[in-house]
């Protein structure tokens, strides 16, 4: 493009009458003009052109039409008359036998196909009383005698069970040493402060597949006996003793695919740590987590005999 607007400066320099420069702009802009003014001359011409054309069908259209209206209507060949029927229906669609408007798809029974399905109304199937209906086990449903794929949600039941098992978890440990002077160390947990996720049991050809999938947080405190209230190191009141450290279990995957060879994570956090000395503390709550593990484990045990 700009090989012709050069061509243009070179054209008007060369004039008898040289004409004054002009930038590539002023001449970018002017060409635009000119072909978008010559754009609309050659629609305008189409325009006309389309125009005369429709005109033209339009005017032997009628011609034939005022030849057809001529003809004896009395004369209509079966080919006439058939085309005349299919210019009554729309294409894919047809006319039961009761006027109505339907699919071309649309299947319309006849009275002999009634009479061999027979009656097809739905019916109750009972899973008691006089029913022939077997049930093949105490999980599937009345219906699935076949021992289909069959699923139960136990959300709310499991939830609830788990939530025991967790609070029921205690551990105590002792310092290594002579008796007398021997600390009594207990972990416990205080509070189940998260509990999420979801848990059903699945039975197919009489096998049944338990499925639970929760994400779990904890509070624990590890505590010793309180000399404050006394010199009884093995007291079991809880408003004898003094916390030396509390923090969370956070277990994010308690799911039936970890759950059963203990293989998952419970991440310990402090939010009062024992001193760093007192390793009586520590291995305590280290039992504490694994007692977790086990009230897990149980909790997959009552879930078992529960379903």
């Amino acid at each position: 493009r700009k090989t012709k607007w050069e061509d243009e400066c070179v054209h008007r320099m060369s004039r008898d009458e040289p004409l004054p420069a002009i930038s590539y702009e002023d001449w970018d802009t002017a060409e635009k003009k000119k072909e978008e003014e010559a754009e609309n001359e050659r629609k305008k011409v189409k325009k006309a052109q389309d125009d005369q054309r429709r005109l033209e069908k339009e005017r032997l259209r009628k011609e034939a039409k005022r030849d057809s209206d001529n003809d004896n209507d009395d004369d209509d060949s079966d080919e006439e008359i058939m085309k005349e029927l299919q210019k009554q229906n729309l294409r894919g669609y047809k006319k039961t036998s009761d006027g109505k408007t339907t699919s071309y798809f649309n299947h319309e029974q006849t009275a002999e196909g009634k009479a061999l399905i027979g009656d097809i109304t739905p019916k109750r199937l009972e899973s008691g009383g006089d029913c022939s209906t077997v049930r093949s086990s105490a999980a599937e449903s009345a219906w699935n005698t076949a021992g289909t794929w069959e699923e139960r949600d136990t959300t709310e039941w499991c939830t609830e069970a788990l939530r025991k098992r967790l609070l029921s978890t205690k551990v105590t440990t002792t310092t290594p040493g002579v008796t007398p002077t021997s600390v009594l160390y207990t972990g416990s947990i205080k509070e189940v402060k998260d509990l999420s996720g979801d848990a059903s049991f699945a039975t197919a050809s009489g096998k049944k597949k338990y499925i639970f999938d929760f994400h779990t947080e904890l509070s624990f405190q590890i505590s010793v006996p309180d000399a404050d209230f006394g010199t009884n190191n093995n007291s079991s009141d809880e408003t004898d003793v003094k916390v030396i450290g509390e923090g969370t279990l956070n277990i994010p995957d308690v799911c039936s695919t970890v759950v059963g060879d203990g293989n998952y994570d419970v991440e310990v956090s402090w939010k009062k740590r024992p001193p760093t000395d007192d390793s009586g503390a520590f291995e305590c709550a280290n039992l504490l987590v694994n007692a977790t593990r086990l009230s897990v484990n149980q909790f997959v045990v009552d879930f078992n005999e529960c379903y």
